[in-house]
């Protein structure tokens, strides 16, 4: 606070932020109806949060959706960096998939854990998931 000649200090004009920020996820699924639907309902329930859901176009294989998001990942560091603001960042990323018979499964869900990738593996499928969940 810089003072003034009588000693006395002066308040600043305006006060610093006070609130904390969203988190910022970013969903990254294989199905292009279920899964987004389900996942927006899940925005609408965690108020503190916003979501980023995207579907590549080449769906069908979990190592294309890790690659995916660990080009949406690195974009959003780019431009926290590049702005100077580190609220552009992804808190989490996630990657949901289903099991099914993937040859690379394995590899796709060793890539998403050495990226500090959340998954959310279905078996078999998403939608029997969704349907034992309610």
């Amino acid at each position: 606070m810089p003072s003034n000649r009588r000693g006395r200090t002066k308040q600043e004009a305006r006060r610093r932020p006070f609130r904390t920020p969203k988190r910022r996820l970013l969903v990254v699924c294989e199905g292009e109806i279920t899964e987004p639907q389900y996942i927006r309902g899940l925005e609408r329930f965690l108020r503190d949060a916003t979501l980023s859901i995207e579907i590549p176009p080449e769906r069908g294989e979990p190592k294309n959706l890790v690659e995916v998001a660990k080009k949406f990942n690195s974009a959003a560091v780019q431009d926290a960096w590049r702005s100077g603001d580190d609220n552009l960042r992804f808190d989490e990323v996630w990657c949901v998939f289903d099991r099914d018979d993937h040859e690379r499964f394995n590899t796709a869900c060793q890539m998403a854990r050495d990226n500090l990738f959340k998954l959310a593996v279905s078996n078999p499928s998403f939608e029997l998931w969704l349907l034992l969940h309610f």
